[in-house]
């Protein structure tokens, strides 16, 4: 029971209940913040904007693999060019008409 009364204890103690008189009567109030933290009011908002960002990691890491892949396909087809060159052992204009395709 002691565990229940000191929870209760220190979840009361971070709430500020902030009080004031206008014309006799006692107002309780609070700032917007505190109200937004304790009901949990942007939850919906920070999961939007946790989807954009997980939306933006997906796209670029896709960017990444995509462009590595195009650059390691040319770099693979150079190479293809470059060894059909040596092979037909050519130089000068004769180089510049080989090409895989």
């Amino acid at each position: 029971m002691d565990l229940l009364e000191e929870q209760i204890r220190i979840r009361n103690a971070t709430v500020k209940n902030r009080e004031m008189i206008v014309e006799g009567q006692k107002v309780k109030w609070a700032y917007r913040s505190e109200l937004v933290g304790r009901h949990g009011l942007d939850n919906n908002h920070r999961n939007t904007w946790m989807a954009y960002l997980v939306i933006i990691l997906v796209g670029f890491g896709a960017f990444v693999v995509v462009k590595s892949q195009v650059v390691m396909g040319r770099r693979q087809e150079m190479d293809a060019r470059e060894a059909l060159r040596k092979e037909l052992q050519l130089s000068g204009d004769d180089r510049k008409k080989v090409a895989v395709v």
